[in-house]
């Protein structure tokens, strides 16, 4: 999923709304305009995927590696998390129903993401 945010151009309110294209995980960022329109289509692109998924979806976060061992293959562990469908489908769409707002080029509205 985080590669596909990263088509979403966005504007960073503590650079003074600089425009970015693409998402920074770190800091907040803002959608509004053909950014917001293209995180629409990003989230409803994935509820679709996600609504023909098992009720549970068990995702991969990415990899993890303990602390007081080295950085090796065989040291690391995928790690995973879980998500009942339905809600997260639900979520999903709402986001996309906010950005749609947030899309036309005059919009007033915008979606913001504060960071991870």
């Amino acid at each position: 999923m985080w590669d596909a945010l990263s088509w979403s151009p966005c504007f960073y309110p503590q650079a003074g709304m600089r425009e970015a294209t693409a998402l920074d995980r770190c800091g907040p960022a803002v959608f509004r305009g053909s950014g917001a329109r293209k995180f629409a289509e990003i989230m409803e692109a994935y509820a679709q995927l996600f609504v023909i998924g098992p009720n549970v979806l068990r995702l991969n976060c990415g990899l993890w590696f303990a602390a007081d061992e080295p950085s090796t293959f065989e040291n690391a562990q995928i790690n995973f998390h879980t998500f009942a469908r339905d809600e997260t489908v639900g979520k999903l769409r709402q986001i996309a129903s906010w950005a749609r707002e947030a899309s036309p080029a005059d919009a007033t509205d915008y979606l913001a993401f504060k960071g991870l």
